[in-house]
């Protein structure tokens, strides 16, 4: 006589584990199999006069366990699984927690597993009945000796009381790309199954035209070591959804997210595979998606190598059509790429020049010179302005706007994302670093630069040369003035009353520039101030300039209304020269160098400028090396600072002596040799 389990769960939640769509709650049936070892599946629908009215999943695998069957069926979280991380035969496991046998109910509301299994040597059966509508209690029958010597095991799970709109989608052809885009990655891995949906084989590698696989690390705010994760692209030739599938290192499904990427021309499936989804998916925080805060960066990563599959498959269509180009004479580069940017502008160079031949109307029948006019202007706006090349596309090229979008998504949102901005500001950068040691210590052009006339305008557009994170809080005004930006950038709208409320005499004294960080990550609300004091180069500090900066720190210290619980306060004296009492103290035993006060929220510091600059050089020599940039030396020395800062500069002044006016755009200027950059090869 058989028995009845009751399962030790809240019904509510029970309930919630019955909701799925058609397809969810098949694969949670498949996985079962697979899970138990299955070599052969077999699902077949059985129709009615209202539609589907049953439906069987049978297979070859090892059947459940008698004695498991009811801590299976009766606790939930008991599954045998959650201890056994391997299947006998060798596979990683899906299920753990015993979820997934309740997710047949979304199919109908009667589920029945009749189970076969191997016990000392003979099989035997019984069968378990689960009914939506007594969802607490299952139904267990005797164990039996299987009919005939049966030799074979297996499980088959009938379904009745068809819920038809969860169960229509299985009787499709949509169902048999979905499973097939689900398990591929799975069948990479275990190739030893079959599954066949009412006659039809499925083939889980017949529509892969391409694969691709790549990983990255993602490092954790509080410090943790990296999490790895593996990226496979697999590339289809019948159309699919373009999801993310989140699996554990096997290539086991939990879920997907949408891939949310612009690339109409490719049908892909991406997969993010590690061992750090598994852990969210038995936490069940891989419900949070993109709110996780681990697996938002790994998304994004994931997504950034999507771009750059499609991007290089793209090129790779395009290279037919560029060798025609380069044998027409229309093509706009000659010889090879120099540097990695080159390389990667090139690339992207190609994918336009191919789009606008086939999209633009009778382009491929212009004369010559037209279309090698229309590609100088594309590889033009390309190397200098990005926003003018959209123009270009959308304008004077007039390409769909389907295509427009797909371009789009190339030229921003991959590792080529504002690459012409970024080239033209890291080598901008770079420049003004290396032309400022020149007017810093150059004999002749040091003694004409002045701290407020000169530098200090020089400064306040360049906050970067500190840090990138800083922006100009005030400048060249007393610390009232400081006081009440401060209380303006916290938020305060009651700042001026606050600086007008009492006595400000201490507040008198004028530092040069006041710079602004907010803490990233974690630090809501807390600031960082720069507070900084410049001195011309030609000036040997001493003891008379720090003591400046001391009073400085010190009124800001003593005056309530300046906040130092959430901010941060450097006080800073920065110098070319030193004298002997200066530098007396600016190497001490025990403290970082130039650190002359170290007090909670208040630091005093004595820097050397050729140590901020170098600083700045470090910061910037990975993109320097992946750029292959390097700056000659040149005569000169101040190219850009000319062209951006001629106005702060004393050749400027001089000549607006000389003419009794402001320097214009007209006016002739002093030639000098062209800076050359070069690129290693």
């Amino acid at each position: 006589m058989g028995k009845s389990v009751n399962i030790q769960v809240a019904k509510d939640h029970l309930e919630r584990l019955t909701k799925a769509n058609g397809t969810t709650a098949l694969m949670e049936l498949i996985w079962n199999s697979l899970d138990a070892d299955s070599k052969n599946i077999r699902i077949k629908t059985f129709d009615g006069s209202l539609g589907i009215n049953q439906i069987v999943i049978e297979d070859d695998g090892n059947g459940i366990n008698y004695k498991e069957a009811e801590n299976v069926f009766g606790t939930l979280g008991g599954s045998a699984k959650k201890i056994k991380r391997i299947s006998p035969g060798g596979r990683k496991l899906h299920g753990e927690e015993g979820k997934g046998r309740f997710k047949g109910l979304a199919l109908g509301d009667l589920v029945k597993f009749e189970s076969i299994f191997r016990d000392n040597g003979s099989c035997k059966y019984f069968d378990i009945k689960v009914d939506a509508n007594h969802i607490q209690g299952a139904e267990l029958s005797d164990l039996k000796t299987a009919k005939g010597g049966e030799t074979k095991t297996g499980v088959k799970v009938t379904i009745n009381n068809i819920n038809q709109e969860n169960s229509s989608i299985i009787s499709t052809q949509k169902i048999v790309h979905q499973i097939e885009e689900k398990l591929a990655v799975y069948y990479l891995a275990y190739p030893d199954f079959n599954i066949v949906i009412n006659n039809k084989k499925l083939d889980f590698e017949r529509f892969i035209t391409n694969k691709f696989e790549d990983s990255f690390k993602v490092q954790p705010e509080d410090g943790s070591p990296e999490i790895e994760f593996k990226v496979r692209i697999l590339e289809w030739s019948i159309q699919n959804e373009r999801n993310i599938f989140l699996c554990n290192q096997a290539g086991i499904s939990y879920t997907e997210v949408p891939l949310r990427i612009k690339a109409p021309s490719f049908n892909i499936s991406v997969y993010l595979l590690s061992d750090y989804i598994e852990e969210l998916q038995k936490s069940g925080n891989i419900a949070f998606g993109e709110n996780e805060i681990i697996l938002r960066p790994a998304l994004e990563g994931a997504r950034d190598m999507a771009r750059k599959y499609v991007r290089e498959r793209l090129h790779e269509n395009a290279r037919e059509f560029i060798d025609e180009a380069k044998k027409e004479g229309i093509y706009p580069y000659e010889g090879k790429p120099k540097t990695e940017v080159e390389t990667v502008q090139r690339k992207v160079f190609d994918i336009l020049a191919l789009n606008i031949n086939e999209f633009v109307p009778k382009f491929s029948e212009q004369e010559k010179a037209n279309k090698k006019l229309t590609f100088s202007l594309v590889k033009e706006a390309l190397e200098s302005d990005s926003k003018s090349l959209h123009k270009i596309i959308a304008e004077a090229i007039n390409l769909p706007k389907e295509k427009q979008d797909e371009l789009a998504e190339i030229l921003e949102n991959t590792s080529l994302a504002d690459i012409t901005t970024t080239i033209k500001e890291v080598t901008d950068r770079l420049r003004i670093l290396y032309e400022l040691k020149i007017i810093l210590f150059d004999p002749k052009l040091r003694k004409k630069i002045l701290e407020r006339k000169h530098l200090h305008q020089i400064v306040k557009h360049n906050t970067w040369i500190f840090s990138d994170d800083y922006s100009l809080g005030a400048e060249d005004v007393n610390l009232k003035n400081v006081l009440k930006t401060h209380l303006q950038f916290l938020g305060r709208t009651d700042f001026q009353a606050v600086v007008d409320e009492e006595s400000n005499d201490d507040l008198k004294d004028i530092p040069d520039i006041c710079l602004y960080k907010q803490f990233p990550r974690g630090k809501a609300g807390h600031f960082e101030n720069l507070v900084v004091e410049l001195k011309r180069p030609t000036k040997h500090s001493g003891s008379d300039e720090l003591d400046q900066v001391k009073k400085y720190a010190q009124a800001i210290s003593a005056d309530g209304r300046f906040d130092t619980k959430k901010t941060e306060w450097t006080v800073v004296l920065l110098v070319t020269e030193m004298e002997a009492s200066l530098e007396f103290e600016y190497e001490q035993e025990g403290r970082p160098l130039g650190q002359i006060i170290k007090k909670k929220n208040m630091t005093v510091l004595v820097k050397k400028w050729i140590d901020v600059i170098t600083d700045a050089e470090a910061r910037y020599q990975y993109l320097k090396e992946k750029l292959n940039y390097s700056i000659s030396h040149d005569e000169a020395g101040i190219t850009l600072l000319k062209k951006k800062y001629s106005e702060y500069l004393p050749e400027a002044e001089d000549s607006k002596k000389k003419t009794g006016k402001k320097k214009t755009a007209s006016t002739p200027k002093k030639k000098t040799k062209k800076k050359v950059v070069k690129a290693k090869k």
